[in-house]
């Protein structure tokens, strides 16, 4: 029985797919080591944090903004501004829509403020919440993480929803251009008990996110496996259709001799 001879078309073939293996391998490599990266930043964030937190705690009545307050733990005593209250639209918790709201708190002994986020409120809409269940306390005392409020491009991307306004996230200029007094560049994350349960009246503090690798590391991970899988399906392929082909060649030889 004949068979044909291999054809150049066959060689280009098999070079065609492993080229495409070696790319999607070079592809997925490069992505596993920005992870790497990424996951090594992580960890030096990490350790930053952890080292600010476990140094003596700070009362902001007391200290002056000079100084390192990122992830300090701080106490504040005065009186909250309900009037200029703040409302962080769009967020969830414990998979329930809802809001944030965010107090300017006058301290004691100072002219300025600290805005203080006192934590999360219930709405069906994540943007209004019903305000007879916020808690108006005046006179407060409040322990929690300081935290840098950022300046973004959208300035918080303030809206009007509802005869209420309402903000994406919190914006030092935009803020300061809001207030008739001085805030601190910090905002004070405040920190529920531990034995703190759902609470009579909101809002409920929220809880802090983990010093983990969080998604860097299994991604890192799934990016090396993409790319050994690429690369050793590109030169299996490879090897079976030269072994076809070589086949081909014996068998040919074969039949013509």
């Amino acid at each position: 029985m004949n068979r044909r001879a291999p054809s150049p078309e066959s060689g280009r073939t098999r070079l065609g797919l492993l080229i495409v293996s070696l790319v999607i391998s070079g592809i997925c490599v490069g992505l596993g080591i920005w992870q790497s990266r990424r996951l090594s930043a992580r960890h030096a964030l990490n350790a930053t944090t952890e080292a600010a937190r476990a140094m003596p705690e700070l009362n902001l009545n007391r200290a002056g903004p000079s100084g390192v307050l990122d992830q300090r733990r701080v106490t504040a005593r005065g009186r909250f501004d309900h009037t200029r209250t703040f409302i962080l639209r769009g967020r969830v918790d414990r998979e329930s829509p809802g809001v944030q709201v965010v107090v300017p708190l006058r301290l004691d002994g100072r002219l300025d403020a600290v805005l203080v986020n006192r934590g999360f409120v219930p709405a069906p809409d994540a943007a209004r919440p019903d305000t007879s269940m916020i808690d108006r306390t005046e006179e407060a005392a409040v322990r929690g993480l300081a935290l840098p409020i950022p300046s973004s491009p959208d300035s918080g991307a303030p809206i009007s929803y509802g005869g209420a306004e309402t903000w994406r996230r919190l914006d030092l200029a935009a803020i300061r251009g809001r207030l008739p007094y001085p805030i601190l560049d910090v905002y004070i994350q405040e920190i529920a008990p531990d034995s703190a349960g759902t609470p009579a009246r909101w809002p409920r503090p929220t809880a802090l996110p983990p010093l983990d690798d969080g998604p860097h590391f299994s991604y890192m991970v799934q990016w090396f496996g993409i790319a050994a899988v690429a690369l050793v399906f590109g030169v299996a392929a490879t090897l079976r259709r030269s072994k076809e082909v070589e086949d081909g060649r014996r068998q040919s030889k074969t039949v013509s001799s």
